[in-house]
């Protein structure tokens, strides 16, 4: 295992140029799905007032009120675990062409994270439920502290008792040469990331090796058990975070 930096394999691949067809129809498929989702919320909205403002009795009118939020919350945090099992799938390592149905479906998904209102839970234990739930392999005792919510769960795997910092990124995914490449992320127990870090694809991390703030590993870098590294790319060192 080591910290040495190595060239992505897909480097050297010509890139990837969608028809100007493909480009036109994507984006039309995603206003339409942006105003889909946006009207959805709207008659969900819509119905919960009509269902309150009929109540005259006041205790009745704040059980109402209660019953709605939760019920509103609630579908705003499980129809994306739905959708994303509707859409993708488990996620798997491979190369999504951009402006494709694929990619499509993957921007999709990414959208639903990004505004995902179980973010606030970001840290707690309800939030590594979450995770689960979306095909990532959490272990007991971990703490995930950064709201910027993984994309592709399914190739996330950290340790027990591991701790990921605020802000970090651990998206699943680049953009390489006019294409999405998904990857794995691993992480052994005891593991420590700091805050504003990167682990790219196809990274890992040995049991209680740890990455320092503001840090990245790129594709292909790997800590050691034990071992510890900060920079971008990250360089060993011997501070205990």
């Amino acid at each position: 295992a080591s910290t040495g930096t190595h060239a992505s394999d897909t480097t050297a691949m010509p890139p990837h140029h969608a028809s100007r067809l493909a480009y036109v129809g994507c984006g039309v498929a995603q206003v339409l799905m942006v105003f889909a989702y946006s009207a959805l919320q709207f008659w969900l909205m819509l119905a919960g007032l009509d269902w309150l403002l009929v109540e005259t009795n006041p205790l009745e009118a704040f059980g109402r009120s209660i019953a709605f939020g939760a019920a509103t919350w609630g579908l705003l945090v499980l129809v994306p675990v739905g959708l994303k099992w509707l859409l993708i799938g488990r996620w798997t390592a491979r190369e999504i062409p951009a402006w494709s149905g694929a990619y499509l479906r993957f921007w999709a998904v990414r959208q639903l994270m990004r505004f995902n209102p179980i973010v606030l839970f970001a840290g707690s234990p309800l939030y590594n439920a979450y995770l689960r739930l979306l095909g990532a392999r959490i272990g007991r005792r971990v703490q995930v502290a950064t709201p910027l919510m993984p994309i592709c769960t399914a190739l996330l795997a950290i340790g027990d008792d591991s701790v990921i910092g605020r802000h970090v990124m651990l998206n699943g995914y680049r953009l390489d040469s006019g294409r999405v490449r998904t990857g794995s992320i691993t992480l052994g127990q005891g593991c420590f990331v700091g805050e504003s870090t990167v682990l790219d694809i196809d990274t890992a991390m040995g049991d209680g090796s740890q990455i320092g703030h503001s840090s990245a590993l790129l594709p292909g870098q790997r800590l050691a058990a034990g071992q510890r590294a900060h920079g971008s790319p990250a360089q060993p060192t011997t501070t205990d975070y």
